[in-house]
């Protein structure tokens, strides 16, 4: 004789098994096809944010260096997670995730425009403090009307030998041992940004000033005058932090674009999904 209520619950429990066999397989061979498209997106950005981070210790990156896209009059420009909302490819990403890469992107290109502007600054209180330097200094514009960009301490003698420095060890410690220890040899110290052609440069001649030890110390403070200097230090560490930690994320779904539970999670709520 037949046992039927074990027999519907035998049954119904076989059916259950089955369909979220079916829904599982369906669902896992859904994202083994994307797995490859996936772990190529998340590791293009963990390159961009290992790049980024790279370079927060010597010339941050600018929107500038990235893809231009012209809307009517209007350049906007597309670093890569920008880029990828842009082109409608963040659908494919976690979205908390995609969302702490695009502001943190912002913040980091942000944070490469406000280092333009303490360079504008420092240039400017350099070549207004006269009594830094003995010989005059020459300026020049860099055809946008814009002063104090590139500047020469020049006491009239040709130098061939020199060195060639960094214009970010000014957002560094120690800027006036560096200085005093380049300048020691007897050669000129040239400071610089990373464009092409330069846009900001400070080259110092060894007969422009007086006593190398004081006159490295005045640069040193002049460096410092500016209140973007301890501003600029402290948001380098915390970008430096957020970066790591999104590095970290990104890195595990470049191995496991989507881990288990999501693919046991998402299967489910593709069934009742319209």
């Amino acid at each position: 004789m037949i046992d039927w209520p074990t027999f519907l619950a035998g049954l119904v429990a076989s059916l259950i098994a089955a369909l979220v066999t079916f829904v599982l397989g369906v669902k896992s061979g859904k994202n083994q096809t994307d797995r490859q498209r996936l772990q190529e997106m998340y590791r293009s950005l963990l390159v961009h944010f290992q790049d980024l981070k790279e370079r927060l210790d010597s010339y941050p990156r600018r929107w500038e260096q990235y893809e231009e896209h012209h809307v009517g009059w209007e350049t906007h420009y597309l670093p890569p997670v920008k880029k990828m909302e842009h082109e409608g490819n963040s659908v494919y990403i976690k979205a908390r995730l995609f969302n702490e890469a695009l502001e943190l992107e912002r913040d980091v290109l942000k944070f490469g425009y406000d280092v333009e502007r303490y360079y504008d600054s420092l240039f400017d209180a350099i070549a207004s403090n006269e009594s830094l330097f003995k010989a005059p200094i020459d300026t020049s514009n860099d055809g946008r009307g814009r002063k104090c960009r590139r500047l020469k301490a020049n006491d009239g003698q040709n130098y061939t030998t020199g060195i060639s420095s960094r214009l970010f060890y000014f957002l560094q410690p120690g800027i006036g041992k560096r200085i005093e220890d380049a300048l020691g040899s007897g050669g000129y110290l040239t400071f610089h940004d990373d464009r092409n052609p330069y846009e900001h440069e400070l080259t110092i001649n060894p007969g422009s000033y007086d006593d190398l030890p004081t006159f490295a110390q005045q640069i040193e403070s002049l460096s410092r005058e500016s209140g973007l200097h301890d501003e600029l230090n402290s948001q380098r560490t915390s970008l430096k932090t957020r970066i790591d930690a999104l590095i970290k994320k990104l890195s595990r779904r470049a191995k496991e674009p989507v881990p288990f539970w999501e693919t046991f999670a998402g299967a489910f709520v593709d069934v009742f999904r319209p």
